[in-house]
């Protein structure tokens, strides 16, 4: 199953890469590290660690399992990039 995930994650990746507003964006989508499960929490989380350029910290964009699995790929990377735009906004 965590496979699964991670392949479907890697294609949230990419659209979200191709979908980002800026070239800042999209290198952060790029050097971003897709997680399965962070350890320690009592629900499955699928995501992307993403570095934020403007504080040097990173961004945890995840989902739900079960809101990872209902929705399409094309959803999950909009969703993707307004988290992130929230977390760089926040982070200044």
């Amino acid at each position: 199953m965590e496979y699964r995930y991670k392949i479907k994650m890697s294609h949230v990746v990419e659209e979200a890469i191709h979908e980002a507003p800026t070239l800042e964006d999209k290198t952060a989508f790029e050097n971003g590290k897709i997680f399965v499960n962070i350890g320690g929490l009592d629900m499955p989380l699928i995501g992307v660690t993403v570095p934020l350029t403007v504080t040097g910290r990173r961004a945890h964009v995840s989902f739900t399992a079960e809101y990872f699995n209902t929705n399409s790929v094309a959803t999950l990377a909009q969703n993707a990039l307004e988290d992130f735009h929230r977390a760089k906004a926040n982070a200044r």
